[in-house]
């Protein structure tokens, strides 16, 4: 019975692989191929993978610049839904040639009670500093009209023509007092209401319209209250609303200079004096009560 032999196919492979490792040591530009071929297959595998990261990053990318055109894209839609702003007037200076937005009068106006407060604040005020022989009556009863009962009383002592420091004896026919009304600012307690206001104003002072020492400027506080209206049909037509003033201050405005004539003061009583009255003023009744109903 004849022998097998296992090993033949495994001989005959080695066989093979030693003839063609002997082809290989013959043809040495055979090796250079197969270093170039192992190379190329490295190269290529190196950019299958250097592509693969790529391809990521511009996943990445894309998704990042999806992200911002849907933010941009609900920006734009928020903002098309919104209302469009008021058209704007420009104004051009035809000298200049610069162009400014015209300012509407709504940015200026203020509530009913503070126009009012302020229109008889500068009625009270003009009437209580200017003078002039020919208005000093008027304006002595007006500014009256605008006061409380012991502030009446202090008034009339003031004018009083007995008393020497009186605006008739001071300035008499020949002298001129006259205010510029500035800034009004009111001031509110803790519950948001008006009692007070401070008002700045310049006083120019002429003799024979020759003026008498500098302009000089002044603020003025001024608290008050709202009262009935006066039952005195000339009050009435001046101070319609009950707009009293119950304490008069002036102070000189810091940095101001030093007037020639202080503002008047009233006293708390009258100054007794034997001179004949150069006009007969008479002094508003001083029996009301502040916030008695009239």
């Amino acid at each position: 019975m004849p022998t097998l032999k296992k090993d033949a196919p495994d001989d005959k492979m080695q066989q093979q692989l030693n003839e063609l490792r002997d082809f290989i040591a013959v043809h040495d530009d055979i090796q250079v191929l197969l270093d170039h071929s192992a190379s190329w297959a490295d190269s290529r595998t190196e950019s299958e993978q250097r592509s693969r990261r790529d391809a990521w990053r511009v996943a990445f990318g894309l998704g990042g610049l999806t992200l911002i055109a849907f933010a941009i894209a609900g920006g734009a839609i928020r903002t098309s839904l919104q209302p469009a702003p008021p058209p704007q007037i420009l104004v051009v200076d035809r000298a200049t040639g610069k162009a400014e937005p015209l300012v509407s009068l709504a940015v200026f106006q203020a509530t009913p009670e503070d126009v009012t407060i302020r229109r008889c604040v500068t009625t009270f005020m003009r009437a209580r500093e200017n003078y002039s022989f020919d208005t000093a009556e008027e304006n002595y009863r007006d500014a009256a009209a605008f006061m409380d009962a012991p502030m009446q009383a202090q008034w009339g002592a003031y004018w009083d023509t007995s008393n020497p420091k009186s605006p008739m004896n001071t300035f008499k026919k020949d002298g001129k007092v006259r205010i510029e009304l500035g800034s009004i600012t009111l001031n509110r307690n803790a519950a948001g209401v008006a009692t007070s206001v401070r008002a700045g104003f310049t006083r120019t002072i002429k003799r024979n319209d020759q003026l008498v020492g500098p302009v000089t400027s002044w603020i003025a506080t001024i608290p008050f209250h709202w009262v009935n209206a006066p039952t005195q049909e000339r009050e009435r037509r001046v101070n319609d609303l009950g707009w009293e003033a119950t304490g008069y201050d002036v102070d000189a405005d810091i940095g101001a200079s030093a007037s020639a004539l202080p503002p008047p003061s009233m006293p708390q009583q009258q100054a007794a004096s034997a001179q004949a009255p150069v006009l007969a003023l008479v002094a508003p009744p001083a029996n009301r009560v502040p916030g008695d109903a009239r």
